[in-house]
This record gives C-alpha cells, sequence and structure tokens, in this order.
C-alpha cells in the first residue's frame, strides 16, 4: 500500500484490498469550507468559492490525492544528504491566510476537499494530550492538519504532560470531551442530571439500554455508559461522525457499547498498540469477539500484532497494518563517530518495567564493561522496577558508569539521543505476556542515524535489520547481546553505514506524514463504502 513518494508499506494486500472493495474514484474539489489551521469555519461562500478558485489554478500548489495520479520518485541523482534529512520537506506551506496573518513560516499540511467536504472523525483515547503518546497526538493533529473536523473523546479526563503545538494550533482542547464524566460521586449525579435535562428525555431508549446492568455490568451501575452515551449523542447531533477511531483495542470494546445502545454511527475503527492484543487477550481471550465481528477496521501497528489478531479470530481482510510515526524533521541525522579518548555512550530509553527488559541490558554492559571498555550506559525513565534495578547496578560494581536519570522531557531526550552513539533496546515478553510493538525510542534514535543493538521481539524486526541497521538478539540473551556491543565499540568505523540504513528505514516506513497520509485515504474509503 502506499504511503508516500515511492514509497510503500509491507503487507499492503489488505489495504489494498479495502480500496479497490470501495472502488474510489478520484476526488474532485468541491466548495464545502473546511477548518482553518485556527479552527474557525469560513462562512463567507464567496470568499471562499474565490479562495478554491485561486488554489485549483495553481495545481502545483497542491498535492495529488494518493489514489488519482502516480507518485514521482526521486531522481537517481539526488545526493545523500538530501534524501537523509529530507523527511522536513514533508512539512509543507500552511494555509496562504494563517501565513499572512502570523508572518511565520507554517508546517502545516493545506486543506483538502473530497467530494462530500471534510470528513468529521472522532477519537477515543485514554487522555488527550498524553506526553508519552506522541504518536496519537500526532495523528489527531495530522487529521486536523488535513482539514477534517476532530473530536476527542477521553476516559481519563486529565492532561499528562504539556501542550503540543499542534494542539494548541488547531485548539483541540477546545474539542476535546470527557467520557464517562466526573469520578466524584457527589458531582456525578449532578452530571447525569444536566445530561438527562438537555438530552436524555429526547432518546428514552438508549437511556434504558445504557441503564441496562445484566448486559454491561459495572460501567452501567456507574452510570458510565449513561454519561457516555448522551455526551457522544450531544455531539453527534451536530457534527455526525463519519469514522470513530479507538486508539487502544480496549476503547474499541467501549466504543462497541456505545454502538449497541445506539450513541453512534459511523465507521469503527480500532488501532492496537501492544498490551491491547498480548498481555490483555491473555487474560480475556475472547474480549473482542464481538468487536472483530462488527468493527469496520483495525489498525495494528506491526505485523506480528495483525498475526496476533488473525490467531484470535479477527478476519484478515478487515486488517491493515499501519505503524505508528514520528515527526522526522524533529530529528536531524547525525553521522556517529568516536573522538580518541572519549567512552561509548549508550543510551536507552522506556519505562522501567518488565517488558523493557533492562536488567538484561544492565547484565550485558556489566560484562562489557569488565572486559575492559571504555562506556557510559544511561537509562532515561521512570517505572516500578526503579528501586530493583538501582540494587542491580549497585551489586554490580557499575555504578560509576550505568546511570538512572528518571524521566525527561522530549526535547531533552533528543539532545540525549543526538549525544548518545548507540541504542540499546532489550525488550521481552512480561511474564504476564505483556509485548511491545515497534518502541518509539528506537525509531527517533535510528532517524538521527544511530545503531542500535535490540531484540527480536514484538514487531521490531520489522524496524531494525539485523546486521544493516543494527544487531538483533534473542530475548533474554545477556552474553549475545554483551558481545553485539563489544562489536560496535570495537568498530566505530561501521557506525556511520549503519546510521545511513536506520535513517532510510524511517523516513521509507515510519514518517508520521506520511501514515497520516494512508490513515486518510482509509477514512475516505470507508467512508465512500457506506455510501
Amino acid at each position: 500500500m502506499r504511503v508516500g513518494a515511492g514509497e510503500t508499506v509491507r503487507n499492503s494486500s489488505p489495504g489494498d484490498a479495502v480500496l479497490r472493495q470501495c472502488q474510489l474514484q478520484p476526488c474532485e474539489r468541491r466548495s464545502r469550507p473546511g477548518r482553518t489551521a485556527q479552527g474557525v469555519p469560513d462562512r463567507l461562500s464567496a470568499l471562499w468559492a474565490a479562495a478554491l478558485s485561486t488554489c485549483c489554478d495553481d495545481v502545483s500548489q497542491h498535492r495529488a490525492l494518493p489514489w488519482s495520479a502516480p507518485y514521482q520518485k526521486k531522481g537517481a541523482g539526488d545526493a545523500s544528504v538530501d534524501r537523509l534529512n529530507g523527511c522536513r520537506a514533508v512539512h509543507r506551506a500552511g494555509p496562504p491566510m494563517q501565513a499572512e496573518q502570523t508572518g511565520e513560516r507554517s508546517n502545516v499540511t493545506p486543506v483538502r476537499h473530497y467530494e462530500s467536504g471534510p470528513m468529521n472523525v472522532a477519537y477515543i483515547v485514554g487522555s488527550f494530550p498524553h506526553v508519552s503518546e506522541t504518536f496519537i497526538v500526532n495523528q489527531i493533529v495530522g487529521m486536523a492538519a488535513r482539514g477534517h473536523d476532530v473530536h476527542v473523546f477521553t476516559t481519563v479526563p486529565t492532561v499528562i504532560g504539556g501542550i503540543p503545538t499542534g494542539v494548541q494550533r488547531y485548539r483541540l482542547l477546545e474539542h476535546t470531551h470527557s467520557l464517562y464524566g466526573p469520578r466524584n460521586p457527589f458531582i456525578r449525579p449532578i452530571k447525569v442530571t444536566g445530561l438527562m435535562i438537555s438530552q436524555g428525555w429526547r432518546v428514552p431508549r438508549l437511556v434504558l439500554r445504557a441503564l441496562n446492568v445484566m448486559r454491561y455490568g459495572r460501567v452501567a451501575a456507574s452510570l458510565g455508559l449513561l454519561i457516555a452515551g448522551l455526551t457522544l449523542l450531544r455531539q453527534q447531533r451536530t457534527h455526525a461522525y463519519d469514522v470513530i477511531h479507538c486508539q487502544f483495542g480496549t476503547y474499541g470494546e467501549a466504543a462497541l457499547r456505545l454502538r449497541e445502545i445506539g450513541a453512534i454511527t459511523g465507521r469503527l475503527v480500532t488501532s492496537f498498540r501492544g498490551f491491547d492484543a498480548t498481555k490483555y487477550l491473555r487474560t480475556n481471550p475472547h474480549a473482542y469477539d464481538a468487536l472483530f465481528r462488527t468493527g469496520d477496521l483495525f489498525l495494528p501497528v506491526s505485523q506480528s500484532l495483525a498475526d496476533r489478531l488473525v490467531a484470535t479470530g479477527c478476519v484478515r481482510a478487515k486488517i491493515v497494518v499501519l505503524h505508528s510515526g514520528i515527526e522526522c524533521g524533529k530529528f536531524r541525522y547525525i553521522e556517529r563517530r568516536l573522538i580518541e579518548g572519549e567512552p561509548v555512550r549508550i543510551l536507552m530509553i522506556g519505562r522501567l518495567t518488565e517488558k523493557k527488559g533492562i536488567v538484561y541490558a544492565i547484565q550485558a554492559v556489566a560484562r562489557v564493561i569488565a572486559s575492559g571498555r571504555n562506556l557510559s550506559f544511561t537509562i532515561v525513565g521512570e517505572g516500578p522496577l526503579r528501586a530493583e534495578l538501582q540494587r542491580l547496578i549497585e551489586e554490580l560494581g557499575v555504578s560509576e558508569s550505568v546511570k538512572l536519570i528518571g524521566w525527561r522531557t522530549h526535547e531533552e531526550v533528543v539532545g540525549l539521543i543526538e549525544s548518545a552513539h548507540v541504542l540499546l533496546a532489550p525488550s521481552v515478553t512480561g511474564t504476564d505476556g505483556d509485548e511491545e510493538g515497534i518502541p518509539n525510542s528506537v525509531k527517533e534514535a535510528m532517524a538521527t542515524g544511530m545503531p542500535v543493538v535490540s531484540t527480536s521481539h514484538g514487531g521490531i524486526p520489522e524496524l531494525v535489520e539485523d546486521g544493516v541497521s543494527g544487531y538483533l538478539v534473542a530475548e533474554r540473551d545477556v552474553e549475545a547481546m554483551a558481545d553485539r556491543l563489544r562489536q560496535l565499540i570495537d568498530r566505530p568505523q561501521a557506525w556511520a553505514a549503519m546510521g545511513r540504513a536506520a535513517r532510510m528505514r524511517v523516513l521509507a516506513e515510519f514518517d508520521t506524514e506520511k501514515l497520516n497520509d494512508e490513515l486518510e485515504r482509509l477514512y475516505v474509503a470507508l467512508v465512500e463504502k457506506s455510501k
């Protein structure tokens, strides 16, 4: 399946099949107004028509729709540095009005217009925005940037971390709604009363279904399902969502309940990102049976997760592998070199949990230090295993070289990535069955041209090519990990070639702009199919 200029994503046939079923035709630009970068509708139809005419006169300023024209490949004479840093070019100039008003160079994708105008898309997430879920934020911002009417429904009414620029630019917090309402037992009845007065009396059957404790259990007894149903219904009265996209499999379950009680319509899309297709299914093997039967599209972030879904009963024709992307333009390519006498700087990024395999990383690094190599090992992140890991570091006598530095902002993490030589990512399957999809920290490090030592775990082999962009070892194989680290430390002249291969792999398959183009195309396919 095509995702960008001259690039393809592996395992594309299911997505192509979805598009073929929809029999899409090239879409014409119509005169329905979309949202500007500030989120304000243009209500003056005459001005809109003039602007539309202007933009259509100069077709060169707008990219062809993905299915309406062949892609142009780079010429063979393009410089390699352009290819390695070409990711910055995907951040295209925004709408002319915004640039004129702010005087700033915009990196917003121009609004596109389909036969029926911009789509109404609802996202069901945990908290929004979440500092450790930039891949979700980028996806939602990407759809707003493409001119679609985006609303976010949170199951956790908190903001974790700062407010990203894109969220501010499109005023997405103004379009973010708490799905289950306040948790305070005294305020909750007030919320329900307000919703019943404004919405509930219109839909008595929905109210009765939402209160069916025998069918829906605790979520009905707590009034959570009723609050969620009336909240969504209130928004749908003015927006009529074309697509409801659940960002984890567990939220797909919630959306299915909301569809059953009549609170939502539209096509149901569900992403699977790791624990929701591994750990959760291990303890709830039939949790998604109904979702697999009635859901419209499933988007696992790796082929390994796709295989899990098929093994659990999902029809393969409903599955498209859509990787989580990163903003490649934020990561500049740096050719790694070792200055004589300086230590090799090894970096690891992730929550301090079992599935990150940090215990094995520390043990492997300790063996490399014992062999006389000069290195430092920095571990970024917080989590429940911090005290245990600190004890292990002290027991192995490597406190001078191995440091747990705790949580850091994303900007600080990028700085650490740019100054490191090698990334270590020893992910393992947890004893509870929890697995990774494809860690974003590995993508970000590879985007800067850093070689990686990782494990053949989850979707990591879909990103790291053993012996080309890094090394892969078996899970929990401490000696093999130590051996690969020694090879990289002893051969710094190999870093540049591995780093270039790493950068090219991320540019080709994990750039968020290309992946958002593909997601948009899948949305349009579903909407057209429903007509």
